[in-house]
């Protein structure tokens, strides 16, 4: 009954990994780079393109989740593989076997998506292994997968027409979608060591990079209409998405200026000094963070051999003015690793420390 229970719940991690929402997106931006390069009678092949697009997809998404476990189990922890519901070994065999498939399909159509599928499985391994912890690299690499479905969908059609006014709507809207993705992941990147475009660049200035980006976006949409390449029926849904962008572009906006604010705060506080020293005031706070913690260790390990060793020293005679001497420790440890308050007498227990 356990193990039966178990197959629905990996079947939905399974499922979960690859994304469906992301692998439907592929498969429609297939279909819609065929019709604007005007499909005809070729269902069968459009149709076999988008599978293998929503396959090579879903291959992509689970193998980068591999990659990225340690970062995910800070910025996504309930994702398949942080939350243990599946492991990174079945979640490889599941890509490997999602890509091949999809690259089948994709040769069933022609020999040019064929290649064209294998560029896209190639660029995934590659932005996943590589250029994904490199600032910028990594999302116009990820920005040109996304846009290349568009002239999939035209290759399974047989002509190409105008499938590069919706690749380069697409081109843009990723690469605005994957700096906000950076933005959003900063902690869990920063943890692993992760040099991405939000790191590199700070919040503030990322997320005005994304709101330009998609400040380009609208304006891109626009032109096909100005130009006549399309009519009245295009720009009515079209007004209706750049507003969405718009409201996305206010949102981002207001967010850089919220992530600024509080070193403008800082800078009126303690001054506005040399860049680099408002710079370099992020790592000396986590280098005393660390001393102090390092400190706290010290103070535990002596307080815990002291209560161990037993050993007192000899108390004052009778009489006697001075204090009873405190307990020995059988390991002193030298002065240069206690704090100043620990330093007037190295040889007994610091109980200076506590």
């Amino acid at each position: 009954m356990s193990t039966l229970s178990r197959v629905p719940s990996s079947l939905g991690a399974r499922l979960a990994l690859t994304r469906p929402l992301n692998c439907f997106i592929a498969a429609v931006s297939v279909a819609i780079g065929a019709v604007t390069s005007g499909l005809s009678a070729a269902v069968w092949p459009v149709a076999a393109a988008a599978l293998s697009a929503a396959l090579i997809t879903a291959a992509g998404n689970a193998y980068n989740d591999v990659i990225d476990l340690e970062i995910d189990r800070v910025n996504r922890p309930g994702r398949p593989l942080p939350s243990g519901r599946l492991q990174p070994s079945g979640a490889l065999r599941l890509s490997a076997l999602l890509a091949v498939v999809g690259v089948a399909l994709a040769w069933s159509v022609g020999p040019l998506t064929a290649a064209i599928a294998i560029v896209v499985v190639v660029g995934l391994t590659t932005y996943s292994a590589v250029l994904k912890t490199r600032p910028a690299w990594g999302n116009l690499m990820v920005s040109s997968l996304a846009a290349a479905a568009f002239p999939f969908g035209a290759a399974a059609a047989g002509s190409w027409g105008r499938w590069w006014i919706p690749a380069g709507f697409a081109f843009l809207f990723h690469l605005g979608r994957e700096i906000v993705k950076d933005v959003e992941d900063m902690t869990g990147d920063r943890a692993m060591g992760a040099r991405t475009l939000a790191i590199s660049l700070g919040a503030p200035r990322a997320a005005t990079l994304a709101a330009t980006v998609y400040l380009l976006l609208v304006a891109a949409t626009i032109v096909p209409w100005l130009h006549g390449i399309y009519g009245w029926a295009y720009l009515a849904p079209v007004a209706l998405l750049d507003l969405l962008v718009v409201i996305v572009i206010a949102r981002l906006v207001r967010s850089g200026a919220q992530w600024t604010r509080p070193q403008q705060s800082a800078d009126r506080r303690h001054g506005p000094g040399p860049a680099r020293h408002r710079a370099g005031r992020a790592p000396v706070t986590r280098s005393i963070q660390t001393l102090r913690q390092g400190a706290s260790r010290i103070r535990t390990t002596l307080q815990n051999r002291a209560s161990d060793s037993g050993i007192e020293a000899p108390d004052p005679p009778i009489g006697s003015d001075s204090p009873p001497r405190r307990r020995l420790c059988q390991n002193p440890v030298p002065v240069r690793y206690l704090p100043k308050s620990a330093r007037r007498r190295r040889c007994y227990v610091p109980s200076c420390l506590v």
